[in-house]
């Protein structure tokens, strides 16, 4: 617990920098022995909590196959989608006309995204919202509370925010509540 408050104490850079300095002897010996999956980042990079990256994702999954009838040709829209780990499972079901859509406030995240699941599956699009935030990103130009979705009203079969509104001020879920009546 100590350890965490001391973390979470630093800014988002000095804590991205710290945790890949931490995983780099893993991450280099997942690479030399090519034991990671290419859609998966490095731990080093992972900034999206803890539990199991690609049980967590095949969790969630199945309960958006199961609870909200997700078919092969569907659009979805992935709000916060970190560094890309509910979008795994997606790829190789969402079929030529279906289409994945993820935004998120860490650039990084959306980097690593598009590098290495948009450049071999087109109909994923990763987007960085400059939202402010004081744990992810501090440097972000639009307030919580005054940001506004680029999207059309029904323009997607299914979306879904995974640990974002924990992340956010009351002001901020109320905007979010609004945009989506």
């Amino acid at each position: 617990m100590f350890l965490r408050k001391v973390f979470y104490k630093i800014s988002p850079e000095q804590r991205y920098f710290v945790r890949r300095l931490y995983y780099l002897p893993i991450d280099i010996l997942d690479t030399i022995t090519g034991k990671r999956n290419k859609y998966i980042p490095p731990r080093g990079l992972i900034f999206t909590g803890g539990g199991d990256y690609t049980k967590l994702a095949n969790m969630f999954f199945a309960y958006f196959k199961n609870y909200c009838n997700l078919q092969p040709n569907h659009c979805v829209l992935d709000i916060g989608s970190g560094i890309g780990r509910m979008a795994i499972p997606f790829i190789g079901y969402l079929d030529n006309n279906g289409r994945y859509e993820g935004i998120d406030i860490v650039k990084t995240g959306i980097n690593w995204c598009n590098k290495h699941i948009s450049k071999s599956n087109p109909q994923f699009r990763f987007n960085h919202s400059d939202i402010y935030n004081d744990l992810y990103n501090t440097k972000g130009k639009i307030k919580g509370e005054e940001y506004n979705f680029t999207y059309k009203n029904d323009e997607f079969d299914l979306a879904f925010l995974t640990s974002v509104f924990t992340h956010m001020l009351q002001a901020e879920v109320e905007q979010w509540h609004q945009l989506s009546d």
